[in-house]
């Protein structure tokens, strides 16, 4: 497709934080993941569920945590610790909504 004569004024990535290592996350950063349900709401994202595949032990993980990333901060927290917390099932490729 043709580009706009003003393409590079239309948008730009902007590097928010640095890639993290481990990949499998911590208790201060959330593991790489595949299909989440990602929404914007109130100045947060809110990134739950997905697929991670750990290379290092070569074993997939379907996940169910969730996470905030406070933009205005630049730092993720968690805010729930998945299925065996009480959260629904571990899934990937799922859809997610904000109802206010």
């Amino acid at each position: 497709l043709p580009m706009p004569d003003n393409a590079t004024t239309l948008a730009a990535w902007d590097v928010v934080l640095p890639e993290h290592r481990p990949m499998i996350g911590d208790s201060a950063h959330p593991s790489v993941r595949y299909s989440a349900c990602v929404v914007w709401h109130e100045g947060r994202i809110v990134v739950t569920h997905g697929y991670f595949y750990n290379h290092d032990i070569r074993q997939p993980a379907w996940l169910s945590d969730a996470w905030v990333f406070e933009v205005s901060r630049g730092a993720w927290r968690q805010v729930h610790r998945g299925e065996r917390h009480g959260a629904p099932s571990a899934r990937y490729s799922a859809s997610a909504v904000v109802f206010d």
